[in-house]
């Protein structure tokens, strides 16, 4: 791959994505390596798409070249990639509350792109809480990462995600008192 890619040799490849097995042909532009694994940056038509190179089946470089794309800049793509990926996992929001204590924990707890997005309102409670706005995925996934704060964090709404915490929780009770068999 990174000899089609150095070299501007197309590649006809057997891809195996979450959905389906497709055999596409793609002009490889780059390579990365991200937690691990390898990804295929390559246009496909006049669109540049990522392929994770562990999911190509079969693959066979051509002998013919194609002219890499002038305007193409692999950074920023791989950058702008990942932020829409990052941002498609969390699209709905969460209002929480914080202790100071959970505040802190935001840094250790809540990954980088939804900490950055986190709004955290300027007044504090007496207690000194806080009211968070987060960007969250499903409500089941929510409630498991707001459950790594414990007792530093109450969920003000949606109401979907204080059902799904309640539930969690009474759950929880039940096994930690004895009453689940």
């Amino acid at each position: 791959i990174a000899d089609a890619v150095w070299n501007q040799h197309p590649i006809h490849m057997r891809y195996q994505s979450r959905q389906t097995d497709k055999e596409r042909l793609v002009e490889p532009v780059g390579i990365v390596l991200k937690g691990g694994a390898w990804y295929l940056v390559a246009q496909v038509h006049d669109e540049v798409r990522t392929f994770r190179v562990s999911r190509i089946s079969q693959m066979t470089v051509l002998d013919e070249r194609f002219e890499y794309p002038k305007a193409f800049d692999l950074e920023s793509y791989w950058t702008e990639s990942i932020r829409r990926y990052e941002v498609g996992l969390h699209p709905n929001r969460a209002e929480i509350r914080l202790s100071p204590r959970g505040i802190d924990m935001m840094e250790e707890l809540l990954p980088p792109y939804v900490r950055n997005g986190a709004v955290v309102s300027e007044e504090a409670d007496a207690r000194g809480w806080r009211q968070v706005s987060v960007s969250v995925g499903s409500m089941t996934h929510a409630a498991m990462e707001i459950l790594r704060f414990g007792t530093d964090a109450e969920v003000v709404g949606p109401s979907e995600l204080r059902a799904e915490m309640a539930n969690v929780v009474g759950t929880l009770a039940k096994v930690y008192n004895g009453d689940c068999t």
